[in-house]
């Protein structure tokens, strides 16, 4: 793509905004578990408004939980805080399921609630949407890769996500020379990824295999990803969900070849900056549709800033 065409997709992605889509097409395998983490909501309200869902849509399995990283107890009674975390059931990729995110943050946003740069937005993919340990070993340095333009992808409505490095450090770091602050691409396999690290420090990845054992469906068999900012936004928990299965899918099919073109063509850069020709190449590598590639894009720049001041969102969806 030459300068003049990106400067048109430039000026288009500054317009656009991020829809709540009904049609997008997830593998059919995939499935899901959110954690929506929340400041300031009263909880005991939240819980009361919780109860009262599950008894009008008995198929509304949503779960409220005092995450220590988000609720503040009232200094009088413990049980009586603000704050805290929405965890989702299991969800399948029939489209209509996702329609529960909108009332799951309703529910946080009626009450009150908010989000800022400490609010996570964690996310547990099924294990069986990798077909082998091989194609988790691309999908592994695919992301390395690419890591530069995820972070800033997963960061959502933030220009900026550095307080999460602290809790979810970056999946390349596994794989750094230290004598270089450079990493090994021959290095990047899943095993590599899991030797070094005991069986706890492995939950504080970006990318944990924690709760990964398998390749076929089981209720608790997932991969987490965990460097992901909070948001009360369904259409951008929608957007990281899909991204996340068409990384996987590209991780499956991709061939030898295709990789080894990729590890010449691109290093890791600063996801301080914008690599607009970079994401481009992503984006065209994992979606079929203009739409689709919009959204990625659209979540990816921004509005182009790239200041580091904490807190400051961006408007992204209508």
């Amino acid at each position: 793509m030459n300068n003049s065409k990106i400067k048109d997709l430039n000026k288009e992605i500054l317009e656009f905004k991020i829809p709540y889509r009904k049609d997008l097409k997830f593998a059919s395998k995939d499935t899901f578990g959110c954690e929506i983490e929340f400041y300031d909501a009263d909880y005991s309200s939240i819980s009361q408004t919780l109860k009262s869902l599950k008894k009008k849509n008995q198929m509304f399995c949503w779960d409220l939980d005092r995450d220590e990283t988000v609720y503040i107890p009232s200094k009088t009674d413990f049980l009586k805080g603000k704050g805290g975390e929405l965890i989702s059931p299991i969800l399948f990729t029939e489209n209509h399921t996702f329609d529960e995110m909108i009332t799951a943050c309703n529910l946080i946003k009626s009450n009150k609630g908010t989000i800022n740069y400490k609010t996570a937005g964690h996310i547990h993919a099924g294990g069986q949407m990798f077909e082998s340990k091989e194609k988790i070993d691309n999908f592994l340095l695919l992301w390395s890769i690419f890591e530069d333009v995820i972070e800033r992808f997963f960061c959502g409505e933030f220009l900026e996500n550095s307080y999460l490095e602290e809790k979810a450090h970056s999946c390349r770091d596994n794989f750094k020379e230290a004598s270089y602050d450079k990493y090994n691409l021959s290095k990047i396999r899943l095993d590599k990824h899991m030797q070094n690290e005991n069986k706890i420090h492995q939950k504080a990845w970006a990318v944990s295999f924690y709760y990964f054992y398998c390749y076929d469906f089981e209720p608790k068999n997932t991969i987490e990803f965990r460097k992901i900012s909070g948001t009360l936004e369904p259409a951008i928990w929608q957007n990281n969900c899909y991204f996340l299965s068409k990384f996987a899918s590209l991780s499956n099919k991709i061939s030898k070849k295709e990789l080894n073109y990729i590890k010449t063509k691109f290093d890791y850069s600063n996801k301080d900056s914008i690599d607009i020709k970079k994401a481009i190449f992503l984006s065209d590598l994992m979606f079929e549709t203009d739409l689709d590639k919009l959204c990625f894009l659209k979540q990816y720049i921004k509005d182009f800033h790239i200041e580091k001041t904490r807190n400051k969102t961006i408007k992204l969806v209508r």
